[in-house]
């Protein structure tokens, strides 16, 4: 194999092991996520059957409660159709008791075959009584149901607890690929912000829109100026305005329907304003087949000084 052809060799050999590392690299990126996110599936169930026991020992003690309270009710309309038929009961052997004595003593004269007896005052005034009593009416008093006339409807709460089930909440995933399309600079420099996120089910999205200003000494997690709301509809663009040239701010977007709301989207960095020309280009390091370049420009928060590998 001559000079050339193993230098052709090496440049395909190391750009294939670049691709293999570039998919490995994706592969194992993918792998990560997924066992997250398997992890994370097991804990959500793990929740919701928690939630779902712990709920139906609530409707178990509520159950419970209403079976208490349903006792209640017919042991007192019991004592109370208890207490009717009773008086009325009471005043029947009332009646049976003085009745009966009458009947006896009636008994008493009718067997007496002299007729004495009849010239007794007592004996008139059974005469009397016995009169009476048959003049009376002898109808006892009508009873009534004696059902405590209480009925249970549980039809719509059985039909309710048939009709339970679990109800699948399709919140959106936070919005993605979060892009400045356009610049606009000068007194009132704007950007054009786009970005990516599907609909659930057709369930049609609100996005929110926040942004603030950064701040090239301050750490992104330690920023101090708050996040304004910019935007709320449901286009995926969405125009900052009134910034100022060369200052750099952070956009965050939320998705919202009507099952709930998404997480923030990872936060995204844009500088307003067109950049300037660099400047003052510095060699940092050369090699056989490359040159590494400094210079100085556009701020950058993550690095003080842009740079860049120009491949020869």
């Amino acid at each position: 194999m001559d000079k050339l052809t193993r230098g052709a060799w090496r440049e395909q050999f190391l750009t294939a092991v670049e691709t293999l590392k570039t998919k490995h690299a994706l592969v194992q990126d993918f792998t990560v996520r997924a066992e997250a996110a398997i992890k994370e599936l097991t804990g959500s169930c793990r929740t919701i059957r928690q939630q779902a026991e712990s709920d139906c020992q609530m409707l178990h003690m509520r159950v419970t409660e209403l079976q208490h309270k349903l006792v209640q009710v017919v042991d007192a309309r019991e004592r109370q159709r208890r207490a009717v038929l009773k008086g009325m009961l009471e005043g029947q052997r009332q009646k049976l008791s003085v009745w009966g004595a009458m009947l006896q003593r009636a008994n008493q004269i009718l067997a007496d075959d002299d007729g004495a007896v009849f010239l007794d005052v007592n004996t008139n005034v059974l005469d009397k009584q016995l009169r009476g009593a048959a003049d009376a009416s002898l109808n006892p008093p009508t009873l009534q149901s004696v059902s405590p006339g209480l009925t249970l409807n549980l039809g719509h709460v059985l039909t309710s607890l048939s009709n339970m089930h679990f109800v699948e909440l399709l919140v959106p995933a936070s919005p993605s690929a979060l892009t400045c399309v356009e610049h606009h600079s000068g007194a009132d420099s704007s950007l054009l912000i786009t970005w990516k996120c599907d609909t659930v089910n057709e369930d049609p999205n609100t996005f929110v829109v926040e942004q603030r200003r950064l701040h090239q000494s301050w750490p992104l997690e330690h920023e101090k100026h708050p996040w304004v709301e910019i935007y709320k509809g449901p286009n995926r663009t969405c125009s900052a305005v009134g910034l100022q040239d060369h200052e750099s701010y952070c956009f965050r977007i939320s998705a919202t329907n009507s099952s709930g709301t998404s997480a923030w989207s990872p936060p995204a960095i844009f500088t307003a304003g067109r950049p300037t020309a660099p400047a003052s280009l510095i060699l940092l390091q050369r090699s056989s087949r490359a040159l590494t370049i400094a210079w100085a420009g556009e701020p950058v928060l993550s690095s003080p000084v842009p740079a860049f590998a120009l491949p020869l």
